[in-house]
């Protein structure tokens, strides 16, 4: 991940000061572009809080801002890491690393547990497609092939 600095003033194009202004939404800044989607974020929220706690949106907004910069803080210390190690892939270790470094070690087991998980499912996935006959490990456009060079 490559350090990129923020957009200038000069750089953006100048308005028009002779046209009353219509709108008054501001234009996104490079931040808001990179932020998680508040739907992710509301359904986040939704599943942590009881039924009957209503969020207002600035406060959805505010967790967007907030979860998207951890994200991007934890991105660039495990960046370093990779670096440091003289690799250009950032692994889950580097994650794991970044996230002990930034003190957030209550994190990194429950952390572990779910990658545990997935690759769990994953090898289940791969046994199960393993198991299946031939053309149906191929996938179903295979099956749509065989079905019609017999017919």
């Amino acid at each position: 991940m490559t350090d990129v600095e923020p957009a200038t003033d000069a750089a953006q194009p100048a308005t028009d000061t002779t046209q009353p202004a219509t709108d008054t939404a501001q234009p996104a800044t490079a931040a808001e572009l990179t932020l998680l989607p508040l739907a992710t974020v509301s359904r986040v929220l939704k599943s942590s809080l009881p039924d009957n706690v209503h969020i207002a949106k600035e406060a959805k907004t505010s967790f967007a801002r907030s979860a998207t910069f951890f994200v991007h803080y934890v991105t660039t210390i495990a960046n370093q890491l990779c670096r440091e190690s003289k690799r250009l892939t950032v692994t889950s270790g580097d994650v794991m690393r970044a996230l002990e470094e930034l003190d957030f070690h209550d994190l990194v087991p429950a952390l572990q547990e779910f990658q545990e998980s997935q690759r769990n499912k994953s090898s289940a996935t791969d046994v199960a497609e393993d198991d299946r006959p031939s053309s149906e490990a191929q996938g179903p456009a295979s099956m749509a092939v065989d079905v019609t060079a017999d017919g």
